[in-house]
């Protein structure tokens, strides 16, 4: 794990497209992934709770919806992890709703960590060191664009965690 790089290097990382290598390796693995897209996301949520037993209170009783919603919205991700400044918009907005819904920004930390750890878990012998590292990478750049939205600086603070160096 690398540290934490100087301020325009680590916001200029987080600003540049993906490498087409590991944008592939987002779309291929997220295509091995979609048969059990709903179990994924179930598993997701679980771990959330377990690491984080007061986020449940942010969360509707009945998650099926919201489930379906972050499969989704990971769908696109994948899909578009080659361009994914083409998402900033849609990206910004979402964050600003998870402001209002309550959620702080050291949550889109969690979230990275334990959504790193379901999908080695389902991937298994599919999840490698680089396609971890893409994982991570997409991840970190759709934190950035949310967190961007909410407030002053705070795509920067997402931006300095540190990163593993390629």
């Amino acid at each position: 794990m690398g540290g934490v790089r100087s301020g325009k290097a680590v916001f200029a990382f987080y600003q540049a497209p993906m490498r087409s290598s590991a944008a592939k390796r987002i779309q291929e693995t997220y295509r091995r992934l979609s048969p059990r897209g709903e179990d994924v996301v179930a598993a997701l949520y679980d771990r959330l709770f377990e690491r984080s037993p007061s986020l449940r209170e942010l969360f509707p009783a009945d998650m099926r919806n919201l489930r379906g919603h972050f499969w989704g919205a990971l769908a696109i991700i994948a899909r578009n992890a080659d361009h994914l400044d083409e998402l900033r918009e849609p990206l910004a907005g979402l964050g600003r709703a998870h402001e209002r819904f309550g959620v702080e920004s050291e949550h889109f930390e969690l979230v990275r960590e334990v959504l790193l750890e379901t999908l080695e878990a389902f991937l298994a012998d599919d999840w490698t060191r680089k396609v971890r590292e893409a994982w991570d990478e997409v991840i970190r750049k759709v934190n950035a664009m949310m967190l961007g939205a909410r407030e002053p600086g705070a795509a920067r603070a997402a931006s300095a965690i540190p990163r593993p160096e390629a």
